[in-house]
């Protein structure tokens, strides 16, 4: 009766430990897919955050091209650039900047797209007006 009664504690000790592992195991498992999902935030952030800022400085570059092609041209009315990763970017971006042209002054939009064939383009607007006054453009 002794000896049936230590085998079956035995088993239950067994069982026990079985599912304790089996516990650990579970919650080891949920934390390391929790940190694995969280570094993979992360760096689908950073990199949404460099793409913007390379769109950001695209759209300035395109600003600043508009401003130095009228005070050139004053006839100037925009144009569209093609960049492509051998011009040192992750991925292929357009800047389209037009020009229009008001009575009193004329508005610059630039309008750049980065990463379109991710899928996600991101975008960057800038706008610019400048007055007559302000323009150094010879008619």
């Amino acid at each position: 009766m002794r000896c049936s009664r230590i085998k079956q504690t035995a088993a239950q000790r067994r069982g026990v430990v079985l599912i304790v592992v089996l516990a650990c195991v579970a919650i080891i498992s949920i934390l390391l897919g929790t940190m694995i999902k969280g570094t993979l935030d992360w760096r689908r952030q950073v990199r949404y955050e460099t793409w913007n800022s390379q769109a950001g400085w695209l759209a300035e570059s395109g600003l600043r091209k508009a401003v130095h092609e009228l005070n050139l041209n004053s006839k100037y009315a925009g144009e569209v650039w093609q960049l492509k990763e051998a011009d040192g970017l992750s991925w292929p971006a357009s800047i389209d900047i037009k020009v229009t042209d008001e009575s009193q002054q004329k508005t610059i939009e630039v309008v750049a797209t980065f990463a379109e064939e991710t899928g996600r383009p991101i975008r960057a607007r800038r706008t610019l007006i400048v007055s007559a006054s302000e323009d150094k453009t010879d008619d």
